[in-house]
């Protein structure tokens, strides 16, 4: 399948983070100064921050000379940093100050702390047993005096809307090429982009949100999928169909984070697993989105069922059956990538000629059919018989159970 999938923390990985971890995790005394917060930090961290933050006569200092100029600087450059945020990262910062300057730490990546960390925002450590976040004490004016600045929260207004846009867009066509993207993001936010700055905060959000990636020739690609110049071709291939024209409102909902697009059949999908096959909510929700992805990358239906097959016990003619029926119905409702942001079912009502876009492979009334390599099949439900190797399969692709979706 033309998609990433999640996989288990390799050894050497856990190693880095158990590392990584246990530096952002040390005993701390309250309240914290900003000498001994950056006092935590490497040299190339704190030269991040000087970077960033546009500290000037600072390049050549050693780590200790560094942290004095730092403690002393950063409180009256702090408006800079507020030029990279977007609403979701100031709304955390202000979390904290109305806290009083440390709240206990909410679950972000090590990547997200360190993001906060390199503006010089906020720091961590242990007290009385508890991970917290904490702004250091001759940062709390300053930052106040920020978070009312109306150039500021126009800035942060602007970079959320980049994000969430270029999220959105990748997430409905799986991957878009720069100028097609730009086009979009200048008619939404009604306003010519600067693509320096643009390229410059979307680079920020790969490694913090990691939504998409973008590649050396400007081609911005959802971070589920593998191969954007197969999606691309397979888009170029339809040139009579336009991409799906989405509003903002739409767009900014999808591209925020913790979008699930929940579709009649996507809801079945799960209810079918939890009730089903026996699994947790939270396995059953991410199994069902690698079957959405998998959908919107245009893998054939029987190649996500004997997917499916993998990962869970389909072993009667029903329970094959039953499921194969709503991954034909999550086909035909998923918006696809190759189909540039369309469902089948919305491209059949337009009547598109049939070439042109991979037909709904359920037909509500009447017969319902499997579209499986050319191969369809009635869907029969048999309760409780067990499927016989030799047996045709019931995902309707025409081969002996045993090597398809028994395999």
């Amino acid at each position: 399948m033309n998609i990433v999938m999640d996989k288990p923390i390799n050894k050497d990985t856990k190693t880095l983070i158990d590392k990584e971890n246990k530096k952002l995790w040390t005993d701390t005394t309250l309240p914290l100064s900003l000498h001994d917060g950056l006092s935590k930090l490497t040299k190339n961290e704190l030269d991040t921050i000087r970077k960033k933050l546009h500290i000037p006569n600072a390049s050549g200092l050693n780590k200790g000379q560094l942290i004095n100029v730092l403690a002393d600087k950063i409180p009256l450059f702090i408006r800079e940093a507020y030029f990279y945020l977007t609403s979701d990262q100031y709304a955390l910062i202000k979390k904290i100050m109305k806290n009083g300057g440390t709240i206990s730490a909410s679950p972000l990546k090590i990547e997200q702390i360190k993001f906060f960390q390199s503006l010089g925002l906020f720091f961590t450590g242990v007290h009385n047993g508890e991970k917290i976040f904490i702004i250091p004490t001759e940062l709390m004016d300053s930052i106040a005096a920020v978070n009312n600045d109306e150039e500021v929260k126009t800035t942060i207004r602007k970079n959320t809307e980049w994000i969430y846009l270029t999220h959105a867009l990748t997430y409905y066509y799986g991957a878009v090429e720069v100028e097609f993207l730009r086009s979009e993001l200048e008619k939404h936010r009604n306003e010519s982009l600067n693509i320096h700055e643009y390229m410059e905060q979307t680079r920020l959000a790969i490694d913090y949100y990691n939504y998409f990636w973008v590649d050396d020739d400007g081609v911005y690609t959802h971070y589920r999928l593998k191969k954007a110049n197969d999606v691309l071709a397979e888009q170029r291939r339809r040139n009579t169909i336009d991409y799906y024209s989405f509003t903002k409102e739409e767009l900014l909902k999808a591209g925020a984070p913790n979008f699930i697009e929940s579709s009649t059949a996507f809801k079945r999908l799960v209810d079918f697993l939890v009730k089903k096959m026996g699994m947790a909510q939270n396995e059953a929700d991410m199994l069902a989105m690698d079957c959405v992805y998998a959908v919107k990358a245009g893998t054939q239906l029987g190649e996500i069922v004997q997917f499916l097959q993998s990962k869970v016990e389909l072993d009667t003619i029903a329970l094959l059956t039953e499921c194969s029926d709503i991954l034909v119905q999550l086909t035909n409702q998923t918006k696809q990538w190759v189909l540039k942001g369309h469902a089948p079912v919305e491209l059949s009502k337009q009547s598109i000629n049939e070439q042109n876009y991979r037909e709904p492979q359920y037909r509500t009334g009447g017969n319902r059919r499997l579209n499986v390599n050319s191969h369809t099949a009635k869907s029969t439900i048999v309760k409780g018989k067990k499927i016989g190797r030799n047996e045709p399969c019931p995902c309707g692709s025409g081969k002996k159970y045993k090597k398809c979706c028994g395999r």
